[in-house]
């Protein structure tokens, strides 16, 4: 890329981010002081702490069996928004999205030591998010959710709509910041990124409607009750994760184990590999694909060596 080329994609970047900068910080001065919330101050906090947690506690469930390289991170701060912003309006909603990205963003940021104008970019971005989606809320007229909960059927389709609104407003805020960043083609990270969209947003469509039934039947200590069985997915997923990943590393094992007896293959069999993945990402086969060739590349030789 050119210095010329680098340059003006860094002036759009910063006019990109001084724009979302600007609308995020009108959106909160109308949304008003969180501190004058009524009698919902204490339930902001206790679900913004909460929030926090399982946002540095994410949920990774795989595609595809077998392949630990491939799966979506799941944020449960999402759901638990989306369900605030049905129940107690997109004032409260909002303000809530804004601290926990930004309370989160600040800690990731700290451990891995990388930009603090990525944590504001963020939050802007969630504000947009959550602000955006709550047209779903007031257009469809659900704005007294908390007061008189509609029907069952009624409330999961306002809530599938609200995640949905806020899944492709996401996406495309996220995309043009990547395409702006990185100096690819807007359309071709749109098309890569609306693929994942029902992957991710059906799996937090049943978190976040037990979320808002717990919230509406028990308040704040209904959520917590949601965190044993949020913890125990993570869990199930960490040791599937695991599992397969000493299967892979059992595969490259052998592979090694035969050069080791056989000093005259030394070298081989990870040369046949490194060109088979090559021409399978020219191919333009999918990264677990490639994976897989990788891998049984370096077992070609097993069969006949033993014999």
């Amino acid at each position: 890329m050119s210095l010329e080329r680098r340059g003006r994609l860094r002036k759009r970047y910063w006019l990109w981010s001084g724009l979302l900068s600007g609308v995020a910080l009108i959106i909160l001065i109308l949304a008003g002081n969180p501190f004058q919330q009524g009698g919902h101050l204490p339930l902001l906090l206790g679900l913004g702490l909460v929030a926090l947690i399982t946002e540095l506690l994410l949920i990774r469930y795989p595609l595809q069996h077998g392949y630990t390289d491939r799966g979506i991170w799941m944020s449960v701060s999402t759901p638990i928004v989306a369900a605030v912003l049905l129940l107690y309006g997109w004032q409260m909603g909002v303000w809530l999205d804004a601290l926990v990205t930004f309370g989160a963003g600040l800690l990731t940021a700290r451990l891995k030591q990388s930009h603090l104008r990525w944590v504001w970019l963020n939050t802007a971005q969630s504000i947009l998010c959550a602000a955006g989606a709550s047209a779903w809320q007031i257009g469809a007229g659900y704005t007294a959710v908390f007061d008189t909960l509609p029907s069952f059927l009624k409330a999961a389709l306002a809530l599938l709509g609200v995640l949905g609104l806020y899944s492709l407003i996401n996406i495309f805020l996220v995309s043009v910041t990547v395409a702006l960043a990185e100096g690819v083609r807007l359309h071709w990270v749109l098309r890569e990124s609306l693929r994942g969209l029902p992957r991710e947003t059906l799996p937090m469509f049943p978190l976040s409607l037990l979320l808002m039934t717990v919230l509406h039947l028990y308040g704040f200590a209904g959520s917590l009750a949601v965190l044993a069985p949020y913890l125990a997915l993570r869990q199930a997923f960490i040791l599937y994760t695991r599992q397969h990943e000493l299967y892979h590393q059992t595969i490259r094992s052998l592979g090694f184990l035969i050069q080791r007896a056989h000093p005259y293959t030394g070298g081989h069999l990870q040369r046949v590999a490194q060109w088979g993945r090559k021409v399978a990402e020219r191919l333009g086969l999918p990264p677990e694909r490639c994976e897989l060739v990788y891998e049984a590349a370096l077992l070609h030789d097993l069969g006949k060596t033993v014999l």
